[in-house]
């Protein structure tokens, strides 16, 4: 291996996010319609929004468009959950939180923040990839400013935000055809065509089964260190 490409959330972090405490009436309000789209998904920032809805869901026919988020026709209305920049249209922003953003025809948008951290041994395992001549990137489809913290923290001098499961693929292959002997970590649906496009793949054990059965070796545990 010449080149480590991780995925960030679920990753390089523990994949275990939790909605932020604070709400607004405007959140509390669209919690409910939210929570019935986030039910059919798991990604983990879904898992965590329809955790911490107690009561009933709707029913609804939902479709998940990878990379991109939830998306429902209720009563005549477009209900959609995911990336702030495909399920509404207001300007983003230098906040590192973890968001998702809900939106109804008709309605306000209203945006969700989470926590995530990281693997308490992140750092440590990419000093130790640096150390030994591997080049580390850091491939994501969160925002950029959540990526970029991340990146910094862990002292990642390549990191891209805001990619489809596509564009990571042709990351990877522009690598790979560059050369490049390419490992690349990653635990969700959107990270199995990387996985598969890589040289060697890792996912931890918390992933989704298709991404288990994808990737060549599957990792136990909290920490990183496996890699």
């Amino acid at each position: 291996v010449t080149h480590a490409v991780f995925d960030k959330t679920g990753t390089i972090t523990l994949g275990t996010p939790q909605l932020q405490a604070s709400q607004t009436p405007l959140m509390r309000a669209a919690l409910p319609r939210a929570a019935s789209l986030a039910v059919r998904s798991n990604h983990p920032l879904s898992r965590a929004l329809a955790h911490a809805y107690r009561g009933p869901v709707e029913s609804l026919t939902v479709k998940e468009i990878q990379g991109f988020g939830l998306e429902a026709d209720h009563q005549g209305k477009t209900l959609r959950l995911g990336r702030r920049s495909w399920a509404t249209d207001v300007a983003d922003d230098t906040t590192t939180a973890l968001e998702l953003w809900f939106s109804e025809t008709g309605q306000p948008s209203v945006r969700f923040t989470f926590e995530d951290p990281l693997r308490s041994d992140a750092r440590a395992v990419i000093a130790q990839l640096h150390a030994a001549g591997i080049k580390v990137s850091l491939l994501s489809g969160d925002r950029d400013a959540a990526v970029r913290a991340v990146a910094s923290t862990l002292e990642i001098a390549d990191a891209q935000a805001g990619l489809s499961p596509v564009e990571k693929t042709e990351r990877l292959r522009a690598m790979k055809d560059s050369g490049a002997q390419v490992l690349m970590v990653g635990d969700g649906l959107n990270d199995a065509p990387s996985l598969a496009a890589a040289s060697v793949s890792m996912s931890p054990a918390n992933a989704m089964d298709i991404v288990q059965n994808t990737a060549d070796i599957v990792f136990q545990g909290e920490a990183l260190a496996p890699v």
